[in-house]
């Protein structure tokens, strides 16, 4: 074998500080290249040509009638920016420099382009730039020109892609209306910018000086579908970094204290009442007796009997509202009040008022008790022939009476 020489790489200006991918990294490869990929040629030393050579199984044979061809399916189409290939040992290079011809096809193979790179003991090491778009499939054969059957060593094949990074640390903060983006930007100085979209629709686009974005106008509680695509000099895009967001409920108001508490003093107990709130965020009431909660949860009337308490001890009472969200408002003012043996009993009922359904149903047995005088008053009222009627019959009955 003979020893490897290193050649200068030549590469393209505008990506001298990006970085490159080689798609062919472990990848196998088939032989008797004719898109039959019927074989899977696994057993073959082909793979170690994707792996910078592995053990003795970097030399296989060729012949000039039938040259061994070796073709790679990339399984996506990618745009190959570079290729190289290694080659060291056998004896073709030795007697005869052989020409390498690299292929690149489309989805449907179709030839793309040829590159072909003749091999000699002063060039084993072929790497260079190329532009190929759209390249599904890769071939590499060597053609040695000769009539013998002869070895080649070919302990690297690459073909290098540009890696279009992606934004990095993507960060959310959701609010009400709005949601706030923040991210870390693609390192390579070929990056230009990124492109916002909004429910598959672009709707910004952030210049490579910026990492921010706030979406604003949005609605409440709803949710939007967001992506962020990395653009670079030639105008290559990344595949995006997809983000769902929610934006967050509009809070229910806050509820203010009760703008009354009245306190009635009983023996060993306090009888708390208080104005009631009007609103239909509200939840209840909590009651607090020198500072210490006293209801389990909110009350939903607006009365409370506090038992077992000392008389002729004063007692501090606050009352709050709690929203539908659970939000406790702010407590009112200390009142103070003190029990007393000698106040006067008073029974208080505490009952809640008629609920809705209670009150349509004495509504409805009032209506139909007066029903009938309700119908009778209508009768006069609206009909004038029987109110006439009515009339004139209590005045003959009246003359009547006279004569006799």
């Amino acid at each position: 074998m003979l020893s490897l020489v290193v050649v200068t790489v030549l590469s393209v200006p505008v990506f001298t500080k990006a970085q490159t991918l080689n798609v062919l990294q472990g990848k196998i490869g088939y032989s008797d290249f004719g898109f039959s990929t019927s074989k899977d040629f696994k057993n073959q030393p082909f793979h170690y040509l994707t792996d910078s050579g592995k053990g003795s199984e970097n030399v296989f044979s060729i012949s000039n009638t039938r040259p061994t061809r070796v073709f790679f399916d990339l399984k996506e189409s990618v745009d190959i920016y570079t290729y190289s290939l290694t080659v060291g040992g056998g004896n073709v290079v030795e007697w005869y420099s052989p020409l390498a011809t690299i292929r690149f096809y489309d989805e449907k193979k179709s030839l793309i382009k040829e590159e072909t790179r003749r091999v000699t003991t002063t060039t084993l090491n072929v790497s260079t730039s190329v532009s190929v778009e759209k390249v599904r499939y890769a071939s590499m054969w060597f053609d040695g020109g000769i009539s013998t059957d002869y070895t080649i060593g070919v302990s690297n094949f690459e073909l290098g892609v540009f890696k279009l990074s992606e934004i990095e640390n993507l960060k959310v903060k959701e609010e009400v209306e709005r949601v706030t983006f923040e991210w870390l930007n693609p390192k390579e100085d070929v990056f230009s910018y990124v492109k916002v979209f909004k429910d598959n629709k672009q709707i910004a686009v952030i210049d490579n000086k910026q990492n921010k974005y706030v979406a604003e106008g949005l609605k409440e509680n709803t949710n939007y579908d967001y992506k962020f695509i990395a653009v670079y000099s030639d105008g290559k895009e990344s595949k995006g970094i997809a983000k769902t967001v929610t934006t967050k409920k509009k809070p229910l108001p806050v509820l203010n204290p009760p703008d009354n508490v009245f306190i009635t003093p009983q023996n060993g107990k306090l009888v708390i009442a208080w104005s009631g709130i009007n609103s239909p965020h509200l939840k209840g009431y909590n009651v607090y007796v020198d500072g210490k909660k006293i209801t389990d949860k909110p009350l939903n009337s607006n009365k409370l009997i506090v038992n077992n308490l000392e008389n002729d001890k004063s007692y501090k009472v606050q009352i709050s509202a709690v929203n539908n969200e659970d939000v406790e408002g702010e407590k009112s003012g200390e009142v103070a009040e003190k029990p007393s043996k000698d106040a006067t009993t008073i029974e208080y009922d505490v009952k809640s008022p008629l609920t809705a359904m209670e009150l349509l149903e004495t509504a409805g047995t009032i209506v139909m008790w007066l029903s009938p005088f309700i119908l009778v008053g209508i009768a006069i009222i609206w009909f004038k022939p029987l109110k006439k009627l009515i009339v004139q019959a209590v005045l003959d009955h009246k003359k009547k009476g006279e004569k006799k």
